[in-house]
């Protein structure tokens, strides 16, 4: 048995390290999460891998597929794969996309700027919780910076806290979220990037400091408390702006009805990389959006918004990445030629009587003659 995460096997399996052709099961755990986060090339290859190995070998195989939200852009996957193969089952449980009944929501309006004095209040209720229960609890923040205020607020209020976003180095991530799982800490104070994949049984309280923003978030964000069935609480804060999510939500739960899942706030959270790759190809920037749906009410020359945190840019239609590559490679090579002329310039002898001074001066008139010419 392999367990690994995908950038970490395409690696392998580029350096001919990974062979897929003796695999008889193939498990993509957090599926929803892996297309949000902008890899759905990945593992559309990944599955054209395993499958293709079947058809050669003639080998009955099983895939299987694990999410916790069903999205359009996963519809589109399972259609262009599974569309006809009658082995295909496809498992909903009931209660997908509504809120788990187990918990307790709670949603606090304010009408005040400040968010930390309530937020403090809030500790404290947990605290009450927690020195009876023996639990922790997870504050979500929507910005690194919000997280980074957070932690030193309740750590000059003496709180033991961890934090956790994409900016903190890897290893002292690491000894952060051990400090939180060894019990250490009481509080962990992240972003969406704790909102997925971890399981901390002893999780009793979420507090949403920042609301999330999206519906899909906040599921994912709630299921971090009152794991396997555990009493838990999600208590969040909300202003005006958050209105629009908050409403739709509580229509849901008043309704019994599930929540509309739509493009993720995480899908482009610490994911700066991609965005920048994408751009510098000329590539679109549309990780975790619907980019069908919202062209079609935008006017002609309109600006895509892909999500909240970055716009969507489309390709120019004049040129084809080939094209872009080999311009960049062109004004790569042209850079390179013109500093080897440089280099290769013959230095012009100074004069016997010409002192360091006039010398000093006579590069000042020149490059003042040079300003004057520009203009």
């Amino acid at each position: 048995m392999l367990v690994s995460t995908l950038d970490r096997f395409q690696y392998r399996r580029g350096g001919d390290k990974v062979f897929m052709s003796n695999v008889s099961c193939l498990v993509i755990d957090e599926f929803d999460t892996f297309l949000d986060s902008g890899t759905e090339k990945d593992i559309r290859s990944l599955i054209e891998q395993f499958l293709g190995t079947s058809e050669r070998q003639g080998v009955k195989k099983q895939l299987v597929l694990s999410t916790a939200t069903v999205t359009s852009r996963m519809d589109g996957i399972l259609k262009d794969y599974f569309s006809e193969d009658s082995d295909f089952k496809q498992l909903i449980e009931k209660k997908t996309h509504q809120n788990l009944s187990h918990l307790k929501h709670e949603f606090i309006q304010l009408a005040d700027f400040d968010k930390v004095k309530p937020l403090k209040m809030l500790v404290k209720e947990f605290r009450a919780y927690a020195s009876k229960n023996k639990t922790s609890a997870v504050i979500f923040c929507n910005s690194v910076q919000s997280a980074r205020a957070i932690e030193h607020a309740l750590a000059e209020e003496g709180e033991k806290t961890a934090c956790l976003h994409g900016e903190i180095p890897p290893r002292m991530r690491q000894r952060n979220f051990e400090r939180f799982k060894d019990r250490k800490a009481d509080i962990l104070v992240a972003t969406d990037l704790a909102s997925r994949g971890l399981d901390f049984p002893f999780v009793s309280h979420i507090l949403n400091f920042d609301f999330p923003k999206s519906t899909s978030d906040y599921l994912h964000r709630a299921g971090r408390a009152g794991r396997a069935g555990r009493e838990g609480y999600v208590l969040s804060l909300v202003r005006d702006k958050d209105e629009p999510i908050f409403a739709e939500m509580r229509t849901a739960h008043d309704n019994k009805e599930p929540l509309k899942i739509k493009g993720s706030a995480y899908s482009l959270k610490n994911k700066e990389h991609i965005i920048a790759d994408r751009k510098r190809a000329g590539l679109p920037v549309s990780i975790g959006s619907t980019q069908a749906s919202t062209q079609t009410k935008l006017g002609p020359g309109s600006k895509h918004v892909g999500s909240q945190l970055a716009p969507l840019e489309a390709p120019p239609e004049s040129r084809t990445f080939k094209e872009f590559r080999d311009e960049k490679s062109s004004a790569s090579l042209k850079l390179k030629k013109e500093k080897e002329r440089v280099l290769r310039m013959p230095s012009k002898p100074r004069g016997p009587k010409q002192t360091f001074e006039s010398a000093r001066k006579q590069n000042a008139r020149a490059a003042a003659a040079a300003r004057y010419e520009q203009f």
